[in-house]
């Protein structure tokens, strides 16, 4: 079901002024793969094997990844972190993201702004901006899209705390920003499927 992005975060900031218990539930969570709007959903299930992001009801997030050697060599399906944070987000879609942790000692204290465009129940469509100017110029409607970098938080499907419990590590990565980049953003070959489709099939039956 898909509804205005307005609607959603009037609602949500009504619930939180009516109910303070309420008020830290952010207005959308769960297991995510980020992936570009023009992904097939079908890759994108396929993706959520190699890497996702676990974005909580209290606006945290943590970002994994696959450790690919312990799979090859064990067949055993383990995700560790590599970056971890919170996010803030205003009534006019506006979302500023704080990284906490990260594999990237660099990255920590970085700010990251997206607007959210559209919430649904299996995808939520953001555009990535360079600068908290540009954000907000779009959020407000006098800004242009092409500022920025439009992404979809497509849903991974089964993926729960429950199904992940065994799966899900504390350990920071050690790859490089490029390994990973493989594994977050993959192209989708016949054999990279054929991996995912693996990984997936692992997962399922460890639940």
């Amino acid at each position: 079901m898909r509804r205005s992005v307005r609607a959603v975060l009037a609602l949500w900031l009504l619930a939180g002024a009516a109910a303070p218990s309420v008020a830290s539930e952010y207005p959308y969570s769960g297991y995510y793969t980020v992936q570009p709007r023009a992904t097939d959903s079908s890759d994108a299930a396929l993706a959520c094997a190699f890497g996702f992001t676990h974005q909580r009801i209290d606006g945290g997030f943590v970002t994994y990844h696959v450790d690919l050697d312990t799979f090859r060599n064990r067949g055993e399906v383990r995700y560790v972190e590599y970056a971890a944070g919170h996010c803030r987000i205003d009534v006019n879609g506006l979302e500023a993201c704080t990284v906490d942790e990260s594999a990237d000692a660099g990255e920590i204290g970085a700010v990251y702004y997206d607007v959210a465009t559209d919430i649904a129940d299996d995808a939520v469509d953001v555009t990535y901006f360079d600068r908290r100017a540009q954000a907000v110029a779009f959020a407000r409607h006098t800004g242009s899209e092409a500022d920025g970098t439009a992404a979809r938080f497509f849903r991974c499907l089964g993926f729960s705390d429950a199904t992940l419990r065994d799966a899900l590590g504390n350990a920071m990565s050690t790859l490089t920003l490029e390994q990973r980049g493989v594994l977050t953003m993959p192209e989708f070959t016949d054999a990279n499927r054929a991996l995912m489709r693996d990984i997936l099939a692992a997962l399922a039956a460890h639940k």
